[in-house]
């Protein structure tokens, strides 16, 4: 199914290559290769477009690569939600974007596409791609992003560097793998960043499933918490239980002094609201906490021992 898809978008961007004598050549090569780059894969295509912009045509030294990189930043409000799958990050994102007063396009950092679905990349691990933060610090102006990613030294001077906030989102991960069993059973999506799941999945017992993701993904929802522990500059910590479920008067505190908005709690409350409306499009599944209990007790005792080794510099506690 997916190479199916893929085939389609990377056949429908050829057509607007083809037909670029009929439309108006930059904004065909700006959208195309910001959607699709592969559509410039064979030398044909290459000189194609070299032909066409054959005045514009020149070679970017470093020089010039950091020149934009130095003088390029960027001077509104930008967040980053770096989050675990199934933790309520779509729905918190979403969410801030309809506070009055915010305008906040959706972008992204792990990859320099308008649609990393469009291309087949939502299973491409979320790291920071410099091309993408180079694009959207050129265009400046206020943005947020979403990214299933961990910490690391490198993506906390990056935020540094570029005064990017980061609100990062937690949730039980017993819970999330349910959620995300649920989506990947129903075919919902089109994958996550750390696993790929055997093509008969939805056909597998419960019980065998849920163990195989607590073992497979379990690990990565721990390093993710090891990973954010270790985080030194400033950042938001969101729990899904907490300020997702039962988002109410603290939260809305912590996001108004963490981002500066001026929204008051009614403004704030209003566009946190789950209505059916806000769930189809935020991915809302069934929105409970406890689920997690469906996971055979054996599989999540072994998640919680690997976890214990950690004990002396992580608290797990709000998460297993």
């Amino acid at each position: 199914m997916e190479a199916e898809k893929f085939k389609r978008n990377y056949d429908r961007t050829r057509g607007y290559l083809d037909n670029m004598a009929k439309l108006e050549p930059r904004a065909v090569l700006n959208s195309v290769y910001s959607v699709l780059p592969v559509a410039f894969d064979t030398p044909e295509r290459q000189q194609q477009v070299r032909r066409i912009y054959e005045k514009a045509a020149r070679k970017l030294s470093v020089f010039d690569i950091n020149i934009a990189r130095t003088f390029s930043r960027g001077r509104g409000l930008k967040v980053a939600i770096c989050c675990m799958p199934k933790s309520g990050s779509t729905h918190i994102m979403t969410s801030i974007q309809r506070i009055p007063g915010v305008e906040m396009p959706v972008t992204y950092l792990h990859k320099p596409y308008m649609n990393p679905d469009f291309v087949g990349a939502m299973s491409v691990e979320h790291e920071i791609d410099e091309l993408s933060l180079l694009f959207l610090e050129l265009r400046g102006g206020d943005w947020i992003s979403h990214m299933h990613t961990k910490w690391t030294p490198y993506t906390e001077q990056v935020f540094k560097a570029h005064n990017i906030k980061p609100i990062v989102v937690f949730r039980n991960i017993f819970d999330a793998i349910v959620s995300m069993d649920d989506m990947l059973r129903k075919d919902q999506v089109s994958g996550f960043s750390m696993i790929r799941v055997p093509q008969n999945y939805a056909a597998i017992p419960d019980a065998e499933r849920l163990s195989f993701l607590c073992g497979y993904v379990g690990t990565w929802y721990l390093d993710y918490v090891v990973s954010w522990s270790r985080m030194s500059s400033p950042h938001l910590k969101l729990y899904y239980e907490e300020d997702v479920l039962d988002f109410g008067p603290a939260t809305m505190g912590k996001l108004r002094d963490f981002l500066g908005l001026k929204a008051t709690d009614a403004e704030m409350a209003e566009a946190f609201q789950l209505t059916d409306e806000v769930k189809g499009r935020s991915r809302w599944n069934q929105g409970v906490a406890g689920r997690g209990e469906r996971i055979p007790a054996e599989a999540r005792e072994r998640l919680r021992q690997l976890s214990r080794i950690y004990e002396k510099e992580v608290d797990f506690s709000k998460v297993l």
